[in-house]
């Protein structure tokens, strides 16, 4: 009778998930990093402008892990301290909408860009 040798013998699946991992993370990170960069300028561009306090202060921060990416419009009035971005974003009285025009609009594009980031990572690892 002959043996044959065990497929998980000859390639180290270990070591193959770690890379495959690694990259494929980076690659999406990278991705996440650029497509919010890029929203953030547009919500700039939506957001109304009286002090550009609002405007200053949206930005994004990596969630816990960075595996989310959380968008933030945090100016706060000097008065009272009241941050400010949520009332213009969805007070009825106010209704400039600058965030979730921009998520709504983007939303596609990202699913097709982090399927794409995981591909190319695959991929790398595949060829190294």
């Amino acid at each position: 009778m002959i043996r044959r040798k065990r497929f998980r013998d000859e390639v180290n699946f270990k070591a193959l998930g770690a890379e495959f991992g690694t990259k494929v993370t980076a690659e999406v990170r990278h991705v996440m990093e650029d497509m919010a960069n890029q929203m953030v300028e547009e919500m700039k561009s939506l957001v109304p402008v009286k002090t550009g306090a609002l405007h200053d202060s949206i930005h994004w921060k990596w969630g816990k892990g960075k595996t989310i990416i959380i968008f933030l419009a945090d100016a706060k009035n000097p008065k009272d301290g009241v941050a400010y971005g949520k009332l213009v974003e969805f007070d009825p009285r106010i209704m400039e909408p600058f965030m979730y025009p921009v998520l709504d609009a983007n939303k596609e594009e990202w699913k097709r860009r982090i399927i794409e980031a995981v591909r190319k990572g695959a991929e790398d690892v595949g060829h190294s």
